[in-house]
């Protein structure tokens, strides 16, 4: 990651919006194949709930959780924009919310008592606890119980991932006489990795409490949420291998 820039004498705000940019536009270059999939990855994110939507029997409950399942998508696409900005613990605190949000999705399923009490949450928290979990039974279910537990441990409990995978950038100053700290490639692609292997089974998880009732009628949103696990699988192996190509280099 580059160091921040010297003070242009422009507002502080548009030299920290321009430094982010930069950051984004840099991972965009290097892994633009990654790049390309992010964008897949959204475009289908977006398409089933919206199809689902368009069903003229939709009730009122439907409507609760697709609002619900969106949060989740928007949750995950800004979880991204930060990881490719080095704010990891940040970054890592939203992924943590996307996954409890998709728990919620399927907890509340055709269920209207299960709805009221997600609504008085706040008013009944024994209540809402005992009653939403994550079951281990369910393998993506499963998959975003082990995100959702990492990412309270290191974005919002941590609050030093960031440091974790910190290393010397650059320097600034005049004669180069500070030194500029940030991320790591090897930490910005390392949470890259672990935002991709929890993308597909939040949605998934948020699509099965539509399965029984629309899968007739519209089979091909469900089935190419389902296949495109294959196409997913298959890059986050390539970030795996990329990740140790990039460890043994920095030993």
């Amino acid at each position: 990651m580059k160091p921040l820039p010297e003070k242009s004498g422009e507002h502080p705000l548009d030299d920290w919006l321009a430094f982010e940019q930069e950051s984004i536009s840099s991972f965009k270059n290097v892994y633009s194949d990654l790049w390309q999939v992010f964008g897949d990855s959204i475009n289908l994110a977006r398409a089933v709930p919206f199809v689902i939507g368009q069903q003229a029997s939709l009730t009122e409950l439907e409507m609760h959780r697709l609002f619900l399942w969106q949060k989740v998508f928007h949750y995950q696409t800004q979880s991204l924009f930060l990881l490719l900005k080095s704010q990891l613990d940040a970054g890592f605190a939203l992924l943590r919310l996307a996954a409890e949000l998709s728990r919620d999705v399927i907890r509340i399923a055709d269920d209207e008592s299960m709805l009221a009490i997600w609504l008085e949450r706040e008013n009944k928290p024994d209540e809402y606890k005992k009653r939403f979990k994550f079951l281990q039974n369910f393998p993506e279910e499963k998959k975003v119980h082990t995100v959702y537990r990492f990412a309270s441990q290191f974005g919002i409990h941590g609050h030093q991932t960031d440091t974790m995978f910190g290393e010397i950038i650059g320097t600034v100053g005049e004669s180069s006489s500070m030194i500029s700290w940030g991320v790591s490639h090897y930490g910005v692609l390392d949470a890259v990795h672990m935002w991709m292997m929890s993308f597909l089974p939040m949605h998934q998880t948020c699509a099965k409490s539509f399965i029984s009732k629309y899968f007739s009628i519209r089979p091909e949103i469900f089935l190419t949420l389902r296949d495109y696990e294959v196409t997913m699988n298959s890059v986050i192996q390539t970030v795996s291998e990329r990740l140790e190509i990039l460890k043994k280099l920095t030993k």
